[in-house]
C-alpha cells in the first residue's frame, strides 16, 4: 500500500481481515481493552479504499492519464 500498487484491492482485504481479527480474538475484551486501535486501522483503510493512492504512487508512472485537451 505504501507504493500505491493495488491499494483498493489491499485496503479492502485488510478490511476483512481486522474484521476477523476483532470478532475471533478481541471482541471479548472490549472496546477501550481491545480493538480501538483495530477500527482506528479498518477507518483509514476505508479511507484509501474510497480515496485510493494519488500522492506519490507508483500507479501514476505506470498507469497512462487521459491527456487534457
Amino acid at each position: 500500500m505504501v507504493f500505491g500498487i493495488t491499494t483498493r484491492f489491499i485496503a479492502t482485504v485488510f478490511i476483512f481481515i481486522m474484521i476477523g481479527a476483532i470478532t475471533y480474538a478481541k471482541f471479548p475484551l472490549g472496546f477501550l481493552q481491545g480493538y480501538e486501535v483495530d477500527v482506528l486501522l479498518i477507518t483509514m483503510s476505508l479511507y484509501l479504499l474510497v480515496a485510493g493512492s494519488k500522492f506519490l504512487a507508483l500507479d501514476n508512472f505506470f498507469i497512462e492519464k487521459k491527456k487534457k485537451k
